[in-house]
């Protein structure tokens, strides 16, 4: 169908589909086409908060006659997230930093207005870049803060390169073996394995919190 902004609408409306769920990243004038061809589309953009996964998931319950199933699942997940913050509350929390991106394309990391970012404070973490906003951040800045915890996707061989990349390869945290890898999937699609995300962030800053 194409990518996560620009799809194949020609494709889409071949469908026939009773309705279409766009998140905040699908284009408005791509909308509008769907919606011209008779398309009911439901737009979700509740994309920058953690409560925001559960109006997703509620909200899709609804559409789909699926309302019991969908709560069962806010509920498990609200449970779930329950017990985790008990387990942290009383905790120092670390200074953490997550790499987002590297490299000669910049350093991006998770700033305080990110969904990732709340994620981190949810986990008992203290993101050295939550003073920042949008995505962009300096190794300077990293260097100068030298986080007690670094965090990095386990693709493309990130743990690897960031251990031998300048700047990074300096960090403390890097160097006494606190760079942890993780599947950013569970962090960049959000929906109810946002919980398993949190739980893995919590097991790596909290190792002794939760089992």
């Amino acid at each position: 169908m194409g990518g996560l902004e620009e799809f194949n609408i020609e494709k889409v409306v071949d469908l026939n589909p009773d309705v279409v769920v766009t998140s905040a990243h699908v284009k408005d004038d791509a909308v509008a086409k769907l919606q011209e061809q008779g398309i009911t589309v439901l737009s979700l953009s509740w994309n920058n908060s953690f409560d925001g996964v559960y109006g997703y998931i509620n909200t899709i319950g609804e559409v789909l006659n699926k309302k019991e199933e969908a709560d069962k699942i806010v509920t498990s997940m609200k449970d779930k997230v329950s017990e985790i913050q008990k387990a942290i509350e009383e905790k120092e929390k670390p200074t953490t930093y997550f790499v987002v991106g590297y490299g000669e394309g910049g350093d991006y990391t998770a700033t305080g207005n990110t969904f990732l970012s709340e994620v981190m404070a949810m986990a008992g973490a203290d993101n050295i870049a939550k003073d920042a906003t949008g995505w962009a951040y300096s190794i300077e800045q990293v260097v100068d803060k030298d986080p007690q915890i670094v965090i990095c996707s386990d693709k493309n061989n990130a743990k690897t390169t960031l251990e031998s990349l300048e700047g990074y390869k300096d960090l403390t945290a890097v160097k006494e073996g606190r760079l942890y890898e993780i599947d950013e999937n569970l962090f960049y699609r959000q929906g109810p394995r946002i919980v398993d995300g949190l739980t893995k962030l919590v097991k790596i800053i909290h190792p002794d919190a939760i089992k």
